[in-house]
């Protein structure tokens, strides 16, 4: 079994389990795209052919400094 990443407007709308890509593709009726733990598929991120899932970009909080 394969994780699926399920494409609809270039965004990631669900994940899919699935022997093959075609048996993903016919249950969703949308582009699914393989997924791994090196390169995760979270729903709402971006897919781009070219350069795969866009990952969101890492926020660093800023501990707030306190007023003396």
């Amino acid at each position: 079994m394969v994780n699926f990443a399920v494409i609809d407007s270039n965004k990631v709308v669900n994940t899919i389990v699935a022997d093959t890509k075609e048996i993903a593709e016919e249950a969703t009726s949308k582009l699914c795209v393989e997924y791994t733990d090196e390169s995760p598929a979270r729903i709402g991120l971006g897919w781009d052919e070219a350069t795969g899932f866009e990952q969101p970009p890492v926020v660093v909080e800023e501990a707030e400094s306190e007023e003396v």
